[in-house]
């Protein structure tokens, strides 16, 4: 591995080796070998308590501390540059459930395990490899190396799925992202704890969803939650099968995973725990999606997507709008008809100059906004004022 030669001329390393071993794990080995760049690197230190090993580093660079407790470090080199990630450094440890969710587990971080030990408690055969820096060597007790040529994702530890349900979702999202298989006991089980998903946050599940957007395969990706059995789990409904293209916009992607859902918005926000502008962006896309059970006429459609940019510009980029909006949303786009009351030529200056007050300045510009998408009236200053200006006069005569 190149990155092998690499952390073998660094000082921090050579000090390590001179009483432990140190090896490289994760998704930097299963990358390595998949062709894939990666900019983490993580590794495992045997042989050294982790007091010493704090010891060693802070002589090269800068320690973070936050995960000591779970035997776990972020570690800086002198001389990083800024693109170059931190340095994840830990020592071996077993892990044991012992309550509900991720937070009831029991971590054992010991030095004196092997590093055989440690990879066991891995998720997947592919992920359960790592290379010894000092020479070199794969160290693959799991077969990783076979998962990988025959295109499988496999489970290392058949309670793996019990211990962390994610790991089901991250199954199907490795799946999709590699275009592995998911071989078939592993499966069987991933259908037999599917209900264990709900034990976990929102937030996890959507990063995992996140990746399944940017990485992998969409369609694949949907196939392989619904045939699970953690779809429906995790949303409530089993969603009808559905024709798939690859999304070129997140929350396209979600607005087309979640279709069904009664409330798609409504379900980002409160399953998944998903950010306001996205919520805001697919409370838009159900505004523009609900004209296919309407027969609106263009000026209707029109005043629509005016009031659907004032929600949320972002939905205009929307790959997935209906058919019969897109010449509206064209013409929007290309400044035919005005987006939004900013655009207008007059302004609620204007109209308190005139005479309107309170509730009649919102609802006068409704209406001038209204008459412009009907065509019957043109966004020109001069036209409005004195448009305006007879309004107000016929108010005036017919209160008096």
């Amino acid at each position: 591995m190149e990155i092998t030669a690499f952390l073998n001329s660094q000082n921090f390393i050579k000090t390590i080796q001179e009483s432990g071993e140190v090896y490289i794990v994760g998704g930097i080995v299963r990358d390595h070998f998949l062709q894939k760049k990666s900019k983490d690197i993580d590794l495992i230190v045997t042989g050294i308590p982790i007091d010493d090993l704090i010891g060693i580093l802070e002589l090269f660079g800068q320690v973070d501390f936050v995960g000591k407790s779970f035997g776990v470090l972020k570690f800086r080199p002198k001389g990083f540059t800024k693109d170059q990630e931190d340095i994840d450094i830990a020592i071996p440890r077993t892990e044991r459930k012992i309550g509900v969710g991720h937070q009831g587990f029991e971590i054992n971080a010991d030095h004196t395990l092997t590093i055989e030990e440690d990879l066991i408690r891995r998720d997947f055969t592919l992920n359960a490899m790592a290379v010894r820096i000092r020479d070199g060597e794969l160290i693959d007790p799991f077969n990783g190396m076979d998962s990988i040529k025959n295109k499988e994702i496999r489970i290392v530890n058949p309670i793996a799925f019990s211990e962390d349900p994610l790991r089901m979702l991250r199954a199907i999202q490795f799946s999709s992202r590699f275009g592995f298989k998911i071989e078939p006991a592993t499966f069987h089980l991933i259908r037999r704890n599917a209900s264990m998903i709900k034990e976990i946050a929102g937030e996890r599940i959507l990063t995992e969803l996140d990746k399944i957007f940017s990485k992998g395969d969409h369609e694949e990706g949907f196939i392989g939650l619904k045939e699970s059995g953690l779809f429906i789990q995790i949303f409530g409904f089993n969603p009808e099968n559905r024709a798939w293209f690859q999304m070129k916009n997140r929350f396209d992607f979600f607005f087309h995973l979640l279709k069904g859902s009664d409330s798609i918005s409504s379900d980002f926000g409160k399953i998944l725990k998903g950010d306001t502008d996205t919520i805001k962006i697919l409370e838009a896309l159900e505004m523009m999606n609900a004209v296919r059970e309407k027969n609106l006429e263009d000026w209707e459609k029109r005043l629509l997507l005016f009031h659907i940019w004032k929600k949320s510009t972002e939905s205009f980029s929307t790959e997935i709008a209906p058919v019969s909006l897109r010449e509206n949303i064209q013409e929007l786009l290309d400044g035919k008809f005005i987006k939004s009351t900013k655009e207008l030529e007059v302004d609620g200056n204007d109209l308190m100059e005139i005479g309107f007050k309170g509730k009649q300045i919102g609802d006068t510009i409704e209406k001038i906004v209204t008459l412009i998408m009907k065509e019957e009236l043109l966004n020109e200053r001069e036209s409005l004022l004195a448009l305006l200006k007879f309004e107000m006069e016929c108010s005036k005569a017919l209160e008096s």
